[in-house]
């Protein structure tokens, strides 16, 4: 069954790194900034997943000129990411924080260069993910890129695929618990990007591969740099 109401991931915003780091140490934190430095060679980054605001603090302190949407649904972990930013005094001006639910945003056409969306897409189902991926499509330049760390099932070794399993058969719960998270499984966003247009042009994985993070553009741009 598919659901539009958002998890409320606010009772986690001031825990949420450390409760992160005592589940995967710094993996997490290495599967976001994987591409950080390809990402900050955009000028217009619509950032989905943020949290508490490491990723957008980081990419901020590294440009001068880069502009970042954050849209989250969450107040309170806009808020705690806001401080964080203010407290390692970076950007904040290029920054526009937008407290608004994906699926009720209306999404400027072709308006990003690079659309980040970090440990995002594991919170919907497949009916609501293949919504949120046209509305992605439609709002990134045709020459964009999208960027995806997300968690991961390997099937080409046995103890990641059993890692992956146990770990999202306890996050799963757990988040229901602390968020009413209604999601059960991880979507294979991978068939809904495809499906859409997208190309994965590159992947790096981390922790037994239960972590991967994912570049991807639309199919006419990557042929055109494969003929290249």
């Amino acid at each position: 069954m598919s659901t539009n109401q958002p998890a409320n991931y606010d009772r986690l915003a001031s825990v949420y790194a450390f409760s992160e780091y005592l589940t995967f140490g710094s993996q997490l934190v290495k599967c976001r900034e994987a591409w950080l430095a390809e990402v900050r060679t955009c000028q217009n980054i619509l950032l989905l997943g943020d949290g508490d605001g490491r990723f957008s603090t980081r990419l901020l302190e590294g440009t001068s000129t880069t502009q970042l949407v954050s849209l989250d649904a969450s107040l309170s972990m806009l808020t705690v990411a806001r401080n964080r930013r203010k407290k390692r005094e970076a950007s904040d001006d290029r920054i526009t924080n937008l407290h608004c639910d994906i699926l009720q945003w209306s999404a400027p056409p072709h308006k990003f260069d690079a659309v980040v969306a970090q440990f995002f897409f594991d919170s919907f189902d497949q009916e609501t993910l293949k919504k949120i991926v046209a509305k992605l499509k439609t709002t990134l330049e045709p020459t964009g890129r999208l960027v995806v760390s997300e968690f991961n099932i390997p099937k080409d070794t046995r103890i990641g695929n059993l890692r992956g399993r146990f770990t999202l058969g306890i996050l799963y719960p757990l988040f229901k618990l602390i968020t009413k998270l209604q999601t059960r499984q991880l979507a294979d966003y991978r068939s809904l990007l495809m499906n859409q247009g997208f190309h994965l042009k590159n992947e790096v994985y981390f922790s037994q591969k239960t972590l991967v993070s994912q570049i991807f553009r639309l199919e006419s741009n990557a042929q055109r740099e494969i003929s290249l």
